[in-house]
């Protein structure tokens, strides 16, 4: 979201006009006067500014009470100051500060309050006694010196959204954001496209709803923008617009198009989900999207450097990553692998969803257990009762499952480990493992009353790779298939496997499922990619593609044409 961070004075505005032009801005306020905006105060008709409460001085859009009009007081004469057009999908950005004190009998609540109305009606249709618009509000407020005061929170005058998956109705919703004191600039954003809305501040996304609607339901899509004046003296430096299209119906997979397999992503809480995968023998460099679809490579280092000599001691290669939040701080599960009896798990941890990521530990070895490949392919999940279990082993050893202690750093005392997939054949022949129901990469996945254990079988490098499920009640129940048979002894509903006309093929070790704010789920999975070169992914990328997981009315899962698909319908995503 391009544009310049200042806009002090009218001179520097227009210096700055075929930039911002570029980048799409639309500058609201010149610095100059009010053109292209008409006031509404409460009890004076549309258009009039009665005691000059909207202002333009010193190349600032000021908001004051120190003028006759109010010599009795604010009696509560609430104004608005609208924008000649209306926006529908757009993002809008301002600089604000509060200064002064608040006028004589402005409310309690209103002291360094203030707000842009979004999606509000035009002021020609406001009563003459009206005090807001009908409109989203987005709430701007100011510290008091100590104690927590978020801004760019969110008033509902007249009207409704949906939070959360449910229908919000009180009047006020408070962001996450940090307290701004004083007198300072602050910088705010408020997003809105296609009934999605996201606030930001301090450069970062701090609250976001879906669907705003009047009161009786009526959807509101589009609607004009206002400046409040509600007793407090605010200035105001830069109010610009960036209009953006309507998000497309469909994106095309792959999401990610290059090398990134075995991946797992999670959700950072500063409006960025975030991703890491399997590449050349160590992690790739964290991913990063906000809508599941368009990711970016940061560059950041998955594994912080310091740590890699420590780690190297054992083994250069890495494989399977897979991310779970403790707490306050991530937990990052990493493959060490010499052989298939020579492997192990190790937990890297930090505190920012970005990394990167520090060693912390062994957490198994697999020479210990007398296990092929137990150290491979980890899944960490937290049980209804609090306790972490760990699911864990590939394709030689079969998928095992123990507990974890209660900060993720170890193997919880006394833990013994339990077979729960995965055909375990009785000598190292890949020829065989491959032709049958040996797992690997599995996930789990809570939906109602089940828990789902996603595996992965067949040859990584054709086309027999595949994606099977099984589910239990409990995570320390027997993981059965839709005909009863227990994924111990090969059993396992098949989801996803080759079309032979489709440009990818070996489609499995799927990542993480997420699901979107109208309740579809989607999932992540690797697969070969004709673009890349080939079937054969040693000739070519196993890149990572998204996909809708769809579920029948006995609660299994399935997917289109049990394949995976070059277009998807694109996730209604909520960042947090």
């Amino acid at each position: 979201m391009g544009g310049m961070k200042k806009s002090i004075f009218a001179l520097a505005a227009l210096a700055l006009a075929p930039a911002l032009a570029e980048e799409g801005w639309i500058e609201l306020f010149n610095g100059r006067d009010l053109s292209g905006w008409t006031p509404k105060i409460r009890h004076s008709p549309c258009g009039e500014n009665p005691g000059n409460t909207f202002r333009v001085e010193d190349g600032l859009l000021k908001v004051r009470y120190d003028d006759p009009f109010y010599k009795d007081g604010f009696k509560e004469r609430f104004g608005h100051l609208f924008w000649k057009n209306p926006f529908t999908n757009f993002v809008l950005r301002c600089e604000y500060r509060f200064v002064g004190e608040q006028t004589p009998d402005g409310p309690g609540w209103a002291r360094r309050n203030n707000g842009v109305m979004l999606l509000g009606q035009t002021p020609e249709t406001m009563k003459l006694d009206q005090s807001f618009p009908d409109s989203i509000e987005f709430q701007l407020l100011g510290g008091f010196g100590s104690g927590k005061r978020s801004t760019a929170n969110l008033c509902t005058p007249g009207t409704q959204v949906v939070y959360e998956d449910k229908l919000y109705t009180p009047h006020t919703l408070n962001s996450s954001s940090d307290t701004y004191p004083g007198d300072q600039w602050v910088t705010v954003e408020a997003e809105v496209r296609d009934g999605h809305v996201v606030f930001r501040a301090g450069g970062r996304d701090v609250l976001a709803f879906d669907d705003p609607q009047l009161d009786d339901g009526t959807p509101i899509r589009s609607g004009t923008i206002s400046i409040q004046s509600e007793s407090a003296p605010t200035d105001f430096r830069r109010i610009a617009v960036k209009p953006l299209p309507s998000a497309p119906a469909t994106f095309a997979n792959p999401v990610i198009p290059h090398d990134f397999p075995d991946p797992t992503f999670w959700e950072g809480g500063d409006g960025w989900f975030y991703g890491t995968a399997t590449g050349g023998g160590t992690l790739k460099t964290v991913h990063r999207s906000r809508d599941l679809v368009a990711w970016e490579d940061t560059k950041q280092p998955t594994i912080a450097p310091e740590d890699l000599p420590k780690l190297h001691a054992f083994a250069k290669t890495f494989w399977a990553p897979d991310m779970v939040k403790v707490g306050d701080s991530y937990r990052l599960y990493v493959t060490q692998f010499v052989s298939s009896d020579t492997n192990r798990l190790v937990v890297l941890t930090g505190a920012k969803p970005q990394g990167p990521f520090r060693f912390a530990g062994v957490v198994v070895e697999n020479w210990k257990f007398g296990k092929k490949d137990l150290g491979i392919d980890s899944e960490v999940v937290r049980d209804a009762d609090g306790t972490l279990r760990l699911f864990i082993g590939s394709v030689a050893g079969g998928v095992w499952r123990t507990r974890l202690t209660d900060d993720g750093l170890a193997l919880a005392p006394c833990a013994v480990f339990e077979h729960v997939a995965g055909l375990v054949p009785a000598r190292d022949d890949r020829g065989w493992i491959y032709s049958h129901r040996c797992y690997e990469g599995s996930y789990l996945f809570r939906r109602g009353d089940w828990w789902y254990l996603f595996v992965s079988c067949g040859a990584i490098h054709g086309g027999s790779y595949k994606l099977c499920v099984g589910r239990a009640k409990s995570l320390t129940d027997d993981f059965v298939d839709r005909s009863g048979k227990s994924l111990r002894e090969g059993g396992g509903e098949i989801l996803l496997q080759t079309d032979p006309k489709s440009d990818f093929s070996g489609a499995g070790h799927n990542g993480e499922i997420f699901t979107d704010a109208d309740g579809r789920t989607f999932m992540f999975i690797h697969s070969q990619w004709k673009g890349t070169g080939g079937r054969n992914w040693r000739n070519g990328a196993r890149c990572t593609s998204l996909q809708e997981v769809r579920w029948t009315a006995d609660g299994w899962p399935w997917f289109e044409t049990g394949a995976l698909l070059p277009r998807e319908k694109n996730p209604r995503v909520t960042v947090r």
